[in-house]
Parts: C-alpha cells; structure tokens; sequence
C-alpha cells in the first residue's frame, strides 16, 4: 500500500510538471550573419563586418496557453553587431537594448499586441524583396512605418486568407533620437528610412492594412498617416510560379511639412527569386525612385550548408542619388549565416 501510494504521488506529480509545460512554452532562437564586404557608400578597404539590414539578432519569447482558446505571450529581439557585441540601435540617451519588443493577447477575435514590433507593412515589405530579411545588400524599397514606439495594434483572424490589421502609435515625445539607420528628427539624414521612426513622434500615428495570403499568391495594401508631416501608401505581392517568384511593389509617401518628414517621393520595386536545384536560390530586385530618378540593382545568391546554415553572395550598385553623392557606386558581400 506504501508503495502504491509513493507511486501514486510520484505519478501526480510528474501530470502536474506536464501540465505546467504544457500552457507555457519559453524559446530562444535567432541568427548570426557576418561577412567579407565593401559598402556602397564607401571607399575603404574590405573588411570584416555585419552590414546594416542584415539580421544578426536573438529573439526572447514566451507563450502561455490561458485555457479557453485564449493565448498570452511576451517577445523581445535583440540586434548587435557579433565583430563587436555591441547593439545596433543606438538613440540620444544611449545604446537601445531591444530592436524590437511586444505582449500580445490573442483568441478567437484575433490578436491584440502592445510594444515596439514589426507590423503586417513590415512583415510584407520583407517578402516582396528578394531574399527577405536576410539580405546584407537588399535592394528593397524603404520600411516606412513598419515599425514605431508605443504601437498598439488589433490583427484580425484569418477570412479564407484574407486578414487586416489597425494600429496606433501613441504621442511619444521624449524620445528625440533616431535609430542609426533612419532619418534624424528634422528628416535629412539617411535615405534608406529603415525601422521607420524619425525622432520624436509629437503626433498619433494610425496605420491600416489588408493582407492576402494563400497558396502562391501574396498581395497588400497599406496606408499609414503619422499626423505630423508624412502619409504613406504601400501595395504589392508576390506570385510564387515554383520555377520563379515574382515581387513587385510600389510605395507613394506624400509630404505635407517639409520640416519634420522626407520629401514626397514614389518607389516601385520588381525583384525574382528563383531556387537551384534543392540546396540553392538566386535573387535579383531593381529599385527606383520615381521622383528623383535614383535606383538601386541588386543580385544575389545562397548556397545552404544545412538547413540552418548558409553562405550569401551579393553585389549592389546605386546610382543617381541627389541627396548623398557617397552612396553612388557598387557595393559586394560575401558572408555566413547561421540560425538557432
């Protein structure tokens, strides 16, 4: 009977461990890119280096089955440089911890998050250029207002394919600095716009956007007012023919004061993507500024080692660009990439 009982608590014990692993689930996962390259915008020598755009980064996150169909979760990514540990984000009071970080409540109704975090724009500008994310030299059009402070956003469930999402960034002044790869907070630095945030937001941001995904076919719209200088339109897709995926593209952001937003401007952006035999891909993406005539090429290819591991060859040439005459030229990469 003693041992019956001892059993029967061993075996009670272990059902409540399993339960307890069960609702909740912690992971650590991410990716370390670094390579042989010469930037675009420079003269220097080869050098060793992880490049602006490429996604070396560690992503924290934890989700918590709260019973009912209802889930919670907290995520947070953090972006560094892994030839010098150092972050990659660095703001008027110091180096930014996370690139981005959310908590999110989802369900039936769909998903509620709050935080710093990619939206549906920016989860589909990745995926109509070539090679995503994981480009060092990527020709893609700019993330404007694919990301910013203070979101909250409602994502709706899935229709057939079809889902939307609305999000809010709350008034934000006393953050005044911008992240290294944006423009600063008077909108004249930088070209490439990435992470989307221009200094301080003194206005509420509202963003709409609808998203069709299925099977092949991939399309978007996106419009995103920021209330303090700039509205934005974003639309494209892609259609995967297996042989070949074709993107394309277009962003419209019209200015309405010159003081604290880009100019007004039309990108349009066709890239390929095409894999070779099954360890293989190669990419190419052509982009252009409708108003200033400037225009960016890029060719690229991977060859995986393993399903984590893989090595990057690109090379990329921009031209005509009014705004800084150091960022004409061609630049090339040739580096490793590994996942966890």
């Amino acid at each position: 009977k003693l041992f019956m009982k001892k059993s029967l608590i061993a075996l009670a014990a272990l059902a409540a461990v399993s339960a307890t692993s069960a609702f909740a689930q912690a992971t650590i996962s991410g990716q370390a890119q670094v390579g042989v390259y010469r930037p675009i915008d420079s003269a220097a020598n080869t050098t060793i280096a992880e490049l602006s755009g490429s996604r070396t980064n560690i992503v924290f996150q934890d989700v918590e089955d709260l019973g009912g169909g209802l889930k919670a979760g907290v995520m947070a990514q953090a972006r560094f440089d892994p030839t010098t540990s150092r972050t990659r984000y660095t703001f008027a009071g110091g180096d930014s911890l996370f690139e981005q970080s959310k908590i999110w409540l989802a369900g039936s109704f769909g998903t509620i998050s709050l935080g710093k975090f990619n939206t549906q724009l920016g989860f589909r500008q990745g995926e109509v250029g070539a090679f995503g994310s994981d480009s060092a030299l990527n020709a893609r059009m700019p993330s404007t207002d694919s990301r910013n402070p203070a979101q909250m956003s409602y994502l709706s469930p899935n229709f057939s394919g079809f889902e939307f999402e609305v999000v809010v960034a709350a008034k934000n002044t006393s953050i005044t600095g911008a992240n290294t790869s944006t423009v600063n907070a008077a909108g004249t630095g930088g070209q490439d716009y990435s992470g989307a945030y221009q200094g301080a937001q003194t206005q509420n941001l509202s963003q709409f956007s609808l998203v069709y995904k299925k099977g092949p076919l991939m399309g978007f719209y996106s419009y995103t007012d920021n209330n303090w200088g700039n509205k934005n339109s974003q639309y494209g897709g892609y259609y995967d023919f297996g042989v070949v995926k074709l993107m394309l593209s277009q962003q419209a952001n019209q200015a309405t004061n010159y003081a604290v937003s880009e100019p007004s401007r039309t990108y349009t952006s066709v890239g390929l993507q095409a894999p070779v035999g099954a360890s293989a891909a190669v990419g190419f993406q052509y982009v252009r500024n409708n108003v200033t005539d400037e225009t960016r090429t890029y060719l690229g290819a991977e060859y995986y080692l393993s399903k984590r591991t893989k090595v990057l060859a690109e090379i990329s040439n921009n031209s005509n660009n009014p705004f800084s005459a150091a960022k004409n030229g061609t630049g090339s990469y040739l580096g490793l990439s590994h996942s966890f």
